[in-house]
C-alpha cells in the first residue's frame, strides 16, 4: 500500500473516530451540565480542522443567515426588552453552535455523521437502561452516579411515583426524545438491536410520548413494508413490549391522560392559553419575536417562564413568526427531499428529521444540537447523494 493511501486511510480513521466522540458528548451532555460538551467540542472542533480542514461549503449562507444573523438580531431585541443576560446569550449559543456544527460536518460523508449519531444515541439507550436496572437491583456505585447526575441537573434522574403507591425508576437525559427518530432510523435501515434499545430506553425515561409515537411508528411500518415472517417477528415483539408496559406501573400514566388527568397535558393547555394571550395583546411581537432571553407569565406553570413544553409556538414567541415560517420550511424541504430518496438509509434520515421535528416540539429542545444534527446530516445526504449521481 502506497504511502499517501495509508496516510488517507489513518486520517479517515481518525475523523471517524473525532465525529464520534463529539456526538457522544453532544448527546450525553446536550445542555451542557456534566462538562463533557464543554471539554469534549472545542477539541473535537479542533482536531477535525487539523485532519480534515475547515472550508465553507457553497450552501453555507441560507445557513449563516438562519443560525447566526438573525438569532444576532434577536439577541439584541431580548437585551434591549430587559432579558436576562445569561437566559439570552446560553439561547443564542444555541444556533451559533449549531452553524459551527454545520461548517465542520458539511464535507464528511454522510454515512459517518449518520453512524455516529445513531450509535451516540444507542451508546445512550444503553447508558440508560443500564443504570435503571443499576437502581431497581440497588447497585451502589450506580446508585451515586444516579445521584450526582441528578445533582448536576442534565436531565431527570432517580425515582418517579404512578398511581397511589408505586414508584419506578426514571432516567431521562435531555436528550432521550430523540431516540424516538434515531428509533425510526433503525427500523427502517433493519438495525433492529438499535431500535429495541432505543424503546426500552424510553420505557426506563418514562416518556408517554416516546413510547407512544414509536408504537405508533412500528404498527405503520409494520403494515406497510414487512413480510409475513417479518410480520409475526415486529408484531411479536411489539405485543410483548405493550404487554409489559400495561402490566407494569408505568401504566398508570396512561390511565391518567385517557381521564384527563394528567399534570402534564394541563401545564401544557396552560402554556397555550398564555401564548395565546401574549401575542394578542402584542401583535407585531407575533412577526418579529419577543427576543432570545424573553420571558412571560404561564398559567400552566403558575410562575414566568422563558421555555415551555409547546416548544414551535416558544420558537415562534422569540425568534418571530417570519423566522419560524422560514425555519420550519427550511426543515420539512429537507426532511421530504430525503423521504423521497430510493435509498434507504437517506429515506430513513428523512423520516428521521420529520420525527425529530414533531417530538422535539414536545419539549424545549426543538433548538438544540441534537435536533440540528439530524437537518444537517439529512441535508448533507441530500447534496452528496445529488453531487454523486451528477458526475
Amino acid at each position: 500500500m502506497k504511502l499517501t493511501n495509508l496516510l488517507s486511510l489513518n486520517r479517515n480513521h481518525v475523523i471517524k473516530l473525532v465525529v464520534s466522540i463529539m456526538f457522544l458528548g453532544l448527546v450525553i451532555d446536550m445542555g451542557g451540565e456534566f462538562g463533557l460538551r464543554t471539554i469534549l467540542f472545542p477539541v473535537c472542533t479542533l482536531l477535525l480542522m487539523m485532519t480534515h480542514g475547515l472550508v465553507f461549503p457553497k450552501t453555507w449562507l441560507i445557513p449563516f443567515g438562519i443560525l447566526a444573523v438573525y438569532p444576532t438580531i434577536s439577541l439584541l431585541i431580548g437585551i434591549l426588552d430587559g432579558a436576562q443576560f445569561s437566559i439570552a446569550i446560553s439561547q443564542y449559543q444555541s444556533t451559533v453552535l449549531a452553524f459551527v456544527i454545520f461548517i465542520l460536518i458539511s464535507r464528511i460523508p454522510y454515512e459517518v455523521t449518520m453512524n455516529a449519531l445513531l450509535y451516540s444515541l444507542f451508546t445512550v439507550a444503553v447508558l440508560a437502561i443500564g443504570l435503571a436496572a443499576g437502581l431497581v437491583i440497588g447497585v451502589d456505585v450506580i446508585i451515586k452516579i444516579v445521584q450526582f447526575m441528578a445533582e448536576q441537573g442534565g436531565g431527570y434522574f432517580g425515582e418517579r411515583s404512578v398511581g397511589i403507591e408505586a414508584f419506578i425508576p426514571n432516567v431521562y437525559f435531555k436528550a432521550t426524545l430523540f431516540l424516538v427518530p434515531s428509533f425510526t432510523i433503525a427500523l427502517i435501515t433493519k438495525r433492529n438491536w438499535i431500535a429495541i434499545a432505543c424503546f426500552l430506553a424510553l420505557i426506563t425515561a418514562v416518556s408517554k410520548t416516546g413510547m407512544a409515537v414509536t408504537s405508533l411508528i412500528t404498527l405503520i411500518y409494520i403494515s406497510r413494508n414487512v413480510n409475513r415472517k417479518e410480520f409475526i417477528i415486529y408484531g411479536t415483539l411489539l405485543a410483548l413490549a405493550i404487554a409489559a408496559v400495561m402490566m407494569s406501573p408505568i401504566f398508570f400514566l396512561f390511565e391518567e391522560i385517557s381521564r384527563n388527568d394528567s399534570g402534564t397535558l394541563n401545564v401544557r393547555a396552560g402554556h397555550f392559553n398564555s401564548i395565546i394571550e401574549v401575542w394578542s395583546n402584542n401583535p407585531i411581537n407575533l412577526l418579529f419575536g419577543f427576543g432570545l432571553g424573553s420571558t412571560f407569565y404561564s398559567s400552566g406553570a403558575g410562575k414566568v417562564v422563558s421555555n415551555i413544553e409547546i416548544d414551535h409556538l416558544n420558537v415562534i414567541r422569540k425568534y418571530g413568526l417570519l423566522w419560524g415560517t422560514v425555519f420550519f420550511f427550511w426543515v420539512m424541504q429537507v426532511a421530504f427531499s430525503a423521504i423521497r430518496n430510493r435509498q434507504d438509509d437517506v429515506r430513513s434520515l428523512g423520516w428521521g428529521l420529520l420525527v425529530a421535528f414533531l417530538v422535539a416540539g414536545t419539549n424545549p429542545v426543538l433548538i438544540s444540537p441534537i435536533f440540528f444534527l439530524f437537518l444537517f446530516i439529512a441535508m448533507n445526504a441530500n447534496y452528496q447523494i445529488s453531487s454523486r449521481n451528477s458526475k
